[in-house]
């Protein structure tokens, strides 16, 4: 008559995580009372037998799982002389690519591009001109009902055209998933609380944020404060700057 059984597997390797383990060392990977003998010591005396098999083994350490939600399993090898040790996580495979964490949003690299720009203004009728399809870092024309705006290098805007000038662009690194939730809100609210006025660009990849030139400073510091980290662009390349 069948009342319990305990199945143990002896890893000969040493347990990765931690150096406490002798090698080799067993695993509990079953023990089972059958209903009707639970409560009569049944479980006692199957893990007395389980010790017995792994000194005569000479195997000092033994792991044992336990759901997490089983609270009565996990009171019953701790009176054995059990203690907590590991945390395990399941996880079901997604079937598709999943977002990127929420840490991540909380951790984004920017970059400093090396030129001011310019935020022009022209009439809603009017065609795209030349220089603001010139090759740069960052040309972005929008057309509206109301106008025609074009962000682009200061020294690319002519002079008696419509702008806002000395502005600092700031870009973050892509691509961002459109998954994302909270990139902007977490980036302009570090900004906002350091008194930067900021002007948004989105693309495909990524988002680009314009700060005006004289708080620049200040907002790279608001951003590293947040836990971001900001790239200072100069002749071409992106050297690392040490966090205020």
């Amino acid at each position: 008559m069948l009342v319990g059984y305990a199945f143990v597997r002896v890893i000969e390797a040493p347990l990765a995580v931690s150096w406490e383990f002798a090698d080799p060392h067993a695993e509990l990977a079953t023990l089972s009372v059958m209903p009707d003998y639970r409560g009569q010591s049944v479980g006692g005396a199957l893990m007395s037998g389980v010790y017995a098999e792994l000194r005569a083994l000479g195997i000092a350490d033994l792991t044992i799982g336990v759901i997490a939600t089983n609270t009565r399993a996990a009171r019953f090898y701790e009176r054995l002389g059990a203690v907590p040790f590991l945390t395990t996580y399941v996880q079901r495979v997604p079937e598709a690519a999943t977002p990127v964490s929420a840490d991540v949003v909380n951790r984004l690299e920017l970059k400093l591009l090396s030129e001011p720009f310019a935020i022009a203004r022209l009439g809603r009728g009017e065609p795209v001109p030349g220089w603001a399809t010139a090759s740069a870092q960052l040309v972005s024309v929008v057309r509206s009902d109301d106008e025609l705006s074009v962000v682009a290098p200061e020294r690319l805007v002519p002079a008696g055209i419509q702008a806002e000038r000395s502005w600092q662009a700031l870009k973050v690194t892509g691509p961002l998933s459109f998954d994302l939730v909270g990139v902007l809100a977490g980036l302009t609210r570090a900004l906002a609380e350091a008194g930067a006025t900021v002007f948004v660009i989105s693309t495909y990849d990524t988002d680009f944020l314009l700060v005006r030139a004289e708080a620049i400073s200040g907002a790279i510091e608001a951003l590293r404060s947040a836990g971001h980290t900001v790239l200072i662009q100069a002749d071409g390349s992106s050297l690392p700057v040490a966090r205020a």
